[in-house]
C-alpha cells in the first residue's frame, strides 16, 4: 500500500512539474544575471505583485536597475491575467560592434529594456515605459517617443555610442510649453547635434510627412519588422 502511495505522489509531481513553464536555454552571453531577474519579475507581474515588490525592492535601493519600473509600467496596463507566454527578449548586435545586446520585451515587441556590456558587465542603455516608448529599427537605430502631456511631447533617433556605454542622440522633434518662450505658450523645435532651433508647425509637418513612421505606426509594430527574433523566457 505504501508503495503504491509513493507511485501516485511521484505521478502528481510529475505532472505538477511538467505543467510549470520554466527558463528557457538563454545563448551563451554575459546576459545571465540579467535574465534571471527578468525572470523573477515577470513571474511577480504574473502573479500581480510587481507594484508592490516595486516599492518593496527597487525603491528601497535593493534592486538599483530602473528596468524594472518599465515592467511594471506595461504590467498595469493589461486588465486580463500576463502568461508566462506574454514575456521575452532578443539578443542582437545593433550596431554592429561585435558585442550583441540583450532587449526585454514583451511578446507584442513592446520593449521596456536595452543592455549592452561592456568589459563583460551588463550596462542598461535605455528603459522604456508607456510615455517614453523605444522601437527598433531594422538599422539598429533606436526611434523613441515621449510625451508628458497633451503639448509635451518628442520624436526622435538614437544610436549606441562608440564606447558603447550610452545612447546618442541623432536628432529631436517635439514640442513643449517651457523654454525661453512665454510660458504655456506651446511652440515646436528640433534639436541636431546638441543645437536647439524653434520650429514652425509646417517644418515639422514636412519632418513627419518625409518620417511617416514616426507619426503613423506605433514602435512596437516598427520592432517587429525590424527582424530581431523574440525569444520567450519561459518554456511552455
Amino acid at each position: 500500500m505504501k508503495r503504491i502511495n509513493c507511485i501516485i505522489c511521484l505521478i502528481i509531481f510529475s505532472f505538477l512539474f511538467s505543467c510549470t513553464p520554466h527558463p528557457t536555454a538563454a545563448p551563451q552571453t554575459d546576459y545571465a544575471a540579467t535574465l534571471a531577474e527578468y525572470r523573477i519579475y515577470a513571474e511577480y507581474a504574473i502573479r500581480g505583485e510587481i507594484e508592490t515588490r516595486f516599492e518593496d525592492e527597487v525603491m528601497s535601493g535593493a534592486q538599483p536597475w530602473n528596468h524594472w519600473y518599465g515592467l511594471m509600467n506595461w504590467a498595469g496596463l493589461f486588465w486580463w491575467p500576463l502568461s508566462y507566454d506574454a514575456f521575452g527578449y532578443a539578443i542582437e548586435d545593433l550596431n554592429k560592434d561585435g558585442t550583441p545586446e540583450l532587449i526585454l520585451l514583451l511578446r507584442d515587441y513592446s520593449v521596456f529594456a536595452i543592455f549592452t556590456t561592456v568589459d563583460g558587465e551588463p550596462i542598461l542603455l535605455g528603459d522604456y515605459y508607456t510615455r517614453h516608448r523605444c522601437a527598433i529599427l531594422d538599422s539598429g537605430l533606436l526611434y523613441t517617443w515621449s510625451s508628458s502631456g497633451e503639448d509635451e511631447w518628442e520624436f526622435a533617433l538614437q544610436q549606441i555610442s562608440p564606447d558603447s556605454r550610452e545612447l546618442l542622440y541623432i536628432v529631436q522633434y517635439g514640442s513643449t510649453t517651457g523654454g525661453e518662450l512665454e510660458q504655456h505658450e506651446q511652440h515646436y523645435y528640433k534639436i541636431i547635434e546638441g543645437t536647439e532651433m524653434i520650429i514652425s508647425e509646417m517644418e515639422l509637418a514636412a519632418f513627419l510627412e518625409q518620417n511617416p513612421l514616426f507619426g503613423d505606426t506605433t514602435p512596437k509594430e516598427i520592432t517587429k519588422k525590424s527582424g530581431i527574433v523574440f525569444i520567450p523566457l519561459f518554456d511552455s
